[in-house]
């Protein structure tokens, strides 16, 4: 269900900078509203049904997907930090973090060797991007590497 949405998304990064500036606002307003609402419906079935099947738990991960190309997009068609931007970030940051934690918990369950190699690089490397962003967010005058 998160593909449409993250290609929606995604369309902003290469159009803005070939000028499609319009097409880019479209498809970026798409995906942001999707994702809210897919984002409420993943979160009501988590909340007030059953629990997912251990062996279920790594697919929450693509709930990174949305925010993370979001900010991205959104950075490179604006072209600045604004109030926007840092809310779309700091979702993300939070689904990361709740995501990480909530993937030590099932690393104490029985599973395959495959779940643990699927999850310790996808959160290492999730926090490695996010400290860099979070460096250039607080203003640091000499690291400018996540835009």
């Amino acid at each position: 269900w998160f593909i449409p949405v993250v290609g929606n998304i995604i369309v902003p990064i290469t159009g803005s900078q070939l000028g499609y500036t319009e097409l880019s606002w479209f498809c970026f307003s798409i995906g942001i509203v999707f994702w809210i609402v897919l984002l409420t419906i993943i979160m009501y079935r988590l909340f007030f049904h059953e629990p997912l099947p251990a062996r279920m738990t790594p697919m929450l991960f693509i709930l990174l997907a949305p925010p993370s190309v979001g900010f991205i997009s959104y950075i490179g068609m604006v072209g600045e930090l604004d109030v926007f931007a840092r809310i779309i970030y700091y979702m993300a940051l939070f689904l990361g973090l709740l995501l990480a934690f909530s993937s030590f918990n099932y690393c104490h369950h029985e599973n395959d060797a495959f779940d643990i190699i699927y999850i310790f690089p996808s959160v290492i490397g999730r926090a490695v991007v996010f400290i860099d962003c979070f460096i250039v967010l607080v203003g640091s005058p000499h690291h400018k590497s996540c835009i």
